[in-house]
Formats: structure tokens, C-alpha cells, sequence
């Protein structure tokens, strides 16, 4: 969590500094070391999807705090739901046959 949240802050000196203490790197190596170089880009990408994914769903957890929005997307979501397909032929008038 700590380095989530030092990623997350850019500063990732101090988690650098922690992961080379870690994998047992000195620390001055630690800039320049690939293996911590690839663990503070997937951490960095891991917070760029939470954080993506947080904003997603955000209008659901408000969806369910608030009861009349709630009910307001479930009436439109059954009704878009049931209502019969529309087709260019059932809009176009039927010739008369004669």
C-alpha cells in the first residue's frame, strides 16, 4: 500500500528505496536497476487502472446511495429492455393490394 500510494504521489524514491531493501539491491543501485525500474511501472499501472476504474463506477455507488436515481435507471433500463424492436418495415406503410 505504501508504494501505491508513493507511486501515486510520483515520488518514487522512497519506493524505490524500498523495493531495492526488499530484493536486497543498495539502495544507490536502485535508480538504475531493472528489476525495480519493471515493479514501479506495473505499480504505476495498477494505480492508473484502479483509479480509471474507480471513476467507472462511481455513478453506480451513487446510484445506490440514492434511491430515486436507483429507481430511475432501473425504469429505463426495463423499459429499453422490453420494448419490441422497430424495423423499417414496420414503419413503412404496406401497399394496398388492389
Amino acid at each position: 500500500m505504501f508504494l501505491q500510494m508513493a507511486c501515486r504521489a510520483q515520488d518514487t524514491q522512497e519506493a524505490e528505496g524500498s523495493l531495492a531493501r526488499t530484493h536486497g539491491i543498495p539502495e544507490a543501485e536502485a535508480i538504475n536497476h531493472p528489476a525495480i525500474a519493471l515493479e514501479i511501472v506495473e505499480i504505476r499501472d495498477y494505480v492508473q487502472h484502479q483509479e480509471t476504474h474507480d471513476r467507472c463506477i462511481d455513478w453506480v455507488r451513487a446510484a445506490a446511495e440514492d434511491k430515486t436515481f436507483y429507481r430511475t435507471l432501473l425504469g429505463m433500463s426495463l423499459q429499453s429492455s422490453s420494448l419490441p424492436a422497430r424495423t423499417t418495415s414496420s414503419i413503412t406503410a404496406q401497399p394496398s393490394s388492389k
